[in-house]
């Protein structure tokens, strides 16, 4: 399942991006701050999505 523009507002300590949409926390690999992506969901939980570029 592919998900536009999820903005990136924060990084972790890990390297992955946070973003937010739809009240859900998505934890994106490989993403620089500020960056605006196009996602593919791996994992998805109750509260969070984790997802790559």
């Amino acid at each position: 399942m592919r998900i536009k523009d999820i903005k990136i507002v924060d990084i972790l300590q890990d390297g992955r991006g946070v973003g937010k949409a739809d009240s859900k926390v998505y934890f994106i690999e490989n993403a620089s701050f500020g960056e605006i992506c196009d996602i593919e969901i791996t994992n998805e939980k109750k509260n969070f999505i984790e997802a790559k570029k």
